[in-house]
């Protein structure tokens, strides 16, 4: 019995580092995204930066990955190292940007969305107050 365990734990050893797969997991991700800091929903007003927003990519095996960012309000941007993506900024424009964070790896990619809202900065009236 002891063998016949053996036997087949190898066998699905073997698949996984064989060199036929590309180092890649027989599910097929290279890579793992989850959102670590922050709301990938935000509402800001104004020219306030937003609250960074971070996602972090776990390699599952070998191999670099890279991410991309899409639909970012002009003044928000996205940093790549080590990673670890982060969405920081103050918007320059108002309105709702849904955007996309796209991490790439060798042969597989995964993308996360988000939403952030910029509601333009109230207006003071100081008319009456030159009046006086």
């Amino acid at each position: 019995m002891l063998s016949s365990i053996t036997s087949r734990t190898r066998q699905n050893l073997q698949l996984f580092i064989s060199p036929n797969r590309s180092n890649k997991p027989l599910w097929g991700k290279e890579f793992t995204v989850a959102l670590t800091t922050g709301s990938n929903s935000q509402t800001v007003t104004g020219t306030n930066a937003i609250t960074d927003i971070v996602y972090t990519a776990t390699p599952i095996c070998a191999g670099s990955i890279s991410a991309s960012a899409s639909g970012l309000p002009s003044g928000v941007t996205l940093a790549f190292g080590n990673n670890v993506a982060t969405i920081s900024g103050s918007a320059n424009a108002t309105g709702t940007f849904n955007y996309t964070v796209t991490f790439q790896g060798a042969s597989t990619s995964q993308a996360v969305t988000g939403t952030i809202t910029v509601n333009s900065a109230a207006t003071s009236n100081n008319q009456e107050a030159s009046h006086l």
